[in-house]
């Protein structure tokens, strides 16, 4: 019970800190508003805050340079997430060069495996679960909704 409070705990602390990160920064009085027709959908808000969040991941544990391995990945990804017939959101997948067998999506549909989970000689088909689960959270939105609460445990917590 205390290891599943403590995953809970850490993944709200990530999302928090990727909500930061990759939050909005304040607009001054003297910038021009932006026309109407450069206005960005939700979706297209969601990847781009999502991107920054990739692109400091790849900052933060590195990018793992494997060609083969990226490319059976992504093959394999993208037949899974064609099969998950979600078309809100492109998916991308990186390799992070991490030891420690993970992987993780983030809202906007980038999909990271890390070098040690490539490492344990997955099968084909157990890698097309493994990003299946991971398209699953994307195309459920898990990601949005995990900051939405975190935010409401914030307010919640600050007004005890």
């Amino acid at each position: 019970m205390r290891s599943l409070r403590h995953r809970v705990a850490r993944t709200l602390v990530v999302w928090l800190a990727l909500s930061a990160l990759t939050a909005s920064p304040p607009v001054a009085a003297s910038d021009a508003p932006t026309p109407p027709h450069k206005l960005l959908t939700p979706n297209e808000e969601l990847f781009n805050k999502s991107l920054g969040a990739a692109v400091e991941a790849v900052e933060v544990y590195g990018s793992w340079d494997n060609p083969q391995a990226l490319e059976r990945v992504a093959r394999i990804g993208y037949r899974v997430a064609r099969e998950s017939g979600f078309t809100d959101l492109p998916f991308s997948f990186y390799l992070a060069d991490m030891a420690e067998p993970n992987a993780f999506a983030l809202p906007g549909g980038q999909i990271f495996v890390t070098r040690g989970m490539i490492e344990l000689g997955l099968t084909d088909d157990i890698l097309a679960a493994l990003l299946g689960h991971e398209i699953t959270h994307v195309v459920k939105k898990h990601g949005t909704r995990l900051e939405r609460k975190a935010m409401l445990l914030n307010i919640l917590s600050q007004a005890v």
